[in-house]
């Protein structure tokens, strides 16, 4: 499969780290996307990060609920008589 580049920029970076390495562009981008690939991979995900908060909010036990700020109001103006 053949791929068209058209940022000239990108091109000529890939031409020039080629020549650097002395590999092929097609070598250098290869080595890249694996080098990416695995980088990702490595990556903790955002569910693994939170796990320990997550279990921390669990052991809390269940939330109270939403707060009804109109009803809040609606209370303080009463206790306040306004």
């Amino acid at each position: 499969m053949t791929y068209l580049i058209k940022d000239e920029t990108v091109v000529q970076q890939l031409k020039i780290l080629a020549q650097r390495k002395n590999k092929t562009v097609a070598d250098v981008l290869r080595q890249v996307i694996v080098q990416e690939i695995e980088r990702e991979d490595s990556r903790t995900s955002t569910m693994e990060k939170l796990a320990p908060v997550l279990a921390k909010a669990r052991a809390l036990g269940e939330p109270v609920g939403r707060i009804n700020w109109e009803e809040q109001k609606r209370a303080s103006d009463e206790e306040w008589g306004e």
